[in-house]
């Protein structure tokens, strides 16, 4: 029976096994005490109980050396289990560090991806309406070199060009006001002039015509009454 059990030990059982082996050698034992008991409460001789007490502690001897031997291996396995479970504890603790950095590492670059993601979008936005602009600038352009090229057409020949305008300083500017104004006056100055001239010598003809008073021989000065008359029209 050790032998037996020796065998199955070494030959590396299992845990459920090893607990059935155990359960089987209770058993064993409780059966052995109890025919033990059964044989010493039975009427034999001296012999005989001597003979059958000896058998039944060569019994128990030899389940309490099994149960020894299963003890033992059942204490190595669960050191070996306690190893085991500390070894796997330890890379369990280490795979979840590795795993809480990894996410953290995740999120950052989650993070770095979105930030890059709106930038771009930015970017290109920027991009097209800078595009859209320029394409609005061409078409402006083609519009302004069909308006040209229509002009031209038109205005075939040099002759029939109209001028092209310049643009005007602001002395240019300001002198032509200046000149525009001169003249307005010198011309205001001499039409005044002119009505002037042209009333006086209506009031002088007018003057000459007019009849004299009758009454006493007054000495009369034409010169002065005119030019009070000019004076005081």
């Amino acid at each position: 029976m050790v032998k037996e059990i020796d065998a199955h030990i070494r030959s590396s059982l299992s845990r459920s096994k090893l607990v059935s082996l155990v359960t089987e050698l209770n058993s064993l034992t409780d059966l052995c005490l109890q025919c033990n008991d059964s044989m010493r409460s039975l009427i034999t001789t001296d012999d005989d109980l001597e003979g059958i007490t000896k058998w039944g502690e060569n019994l128990l001897s030899i389940v309490a050396a099994c149960r020894e031997r299963v003890d033992h291996h059942l204490l190595q396995r669960a050191d070996d289990v306690s190893s085991v479970i500390s070894s796997r504890s330890s890379t369990a603790a280490a795979r979840y560090s590795r795993r809480k950095a990894l996410e953290i590492e995740l999120e950052r670059l989650k993070l770095e991806h979105a930030q890059a993601e709106r930038q771009r979008q930015v970017q290109l936005t920027h991009e097209q309406e800078r595009f859209k602009e320029e394409q609005e600038q061409l078409a402006l352009k083609r519009q302004i070199d069909v308006l040209d090229e229509q002009e031209r057409s038109i205005y075939g020949d040099d002759e029939l060009q109209p001028p092209r305008t310049r643009s005007f300083s602001y002395a240019d500017t300001v002198q032509h006001w200046l000149s525009a104004n001169g003249a307005r006056k010198k011309d205001e100055t001499s039409r005044s002039n002119d009505v002037l001239h042209t009333t006086s010598c209506a009031q002088n003809r007018t003057s000459v015509q007019r009849p004299l008073p009758t009454g006493p021989a007054v000495p009369t000065d034409v010169s002065a009454e005119l030019a009070a008359e000019v004076t005081h029209p």
